[in-house]
């Protein structure tokens, strides 16, 4: 260790994560091959719609994880990506809740983007708002429905069943 070297002030930290926030930015950043970007978005978008069609076409009676169903040979999925997309459905349900309504929303905005070639600004906060938004919607769904006595009266009406079933 030299005389230069002590000399040297420290430099001053950008990051508590460096590489975290490395590959978050990379994996939210489009290249600049914009046929790969096209590719990536477009798969992006696809897997929106798919996942966006398995939980509005999510039935209680389809075989998953945790229900006891007739096998697929005896009863087909009634969901619209069919046992796939039952088994997903339930899967996304069972994590999040409604808020499972949101992971496609955000998987197709990221495809868009994508596709389009469009860097994001912030991404690491962005997703961190994200993550905090996904996260948060159920339990604010819930004192929601506490706070509103006829709320469970509502989501468990003939209307509601009978649309969602």
């Amino acid at each position: 260790m030299g005389p230069r070297d002590s000399a040297r002030a420290p430099s001053p930290a950008t990051s508590t994560f460096p590489y975290c926030e490395e590959t978050c930015v990379r994996v939210l950043t489009p290249t600049e091959n914009n046929r790969l970007n096209e590719l990536i978005g477009f798969l992006g978008v696809t897997i929106a719609i798919l996942i966006a069609l398995a939980l509005l076409s999510y039935s209680p009676h389809d075989p998953s994880f945790n229900v006891s169903a007739d096998s697929p040979d005896v009863h087909a999925a009634r969901n619209w990506i069919g046992l796939v997309g039952a088994y997903g459905a339930d899967l996304f349900f069972q994590g999040f809740g409604y808020a499972a309504f949101l992971l496609p929303i955000g998987i197709f905005l990221l495809g868009y983007r994508w596709f389009r070639s469009e860097p994001m600004d912030s991404p690491v906060i962005k997703l961190a708002g994200y993550t905090m938004l996904v996260l948060m919607v159920p339990t604010l769904l819930t004192l929601w429905q506490r706070s509103i006595p006829w709320a469970p009266m509502l989501l468990r009406s003939r209307y509601f069943s009978s649309r969602f079933s």
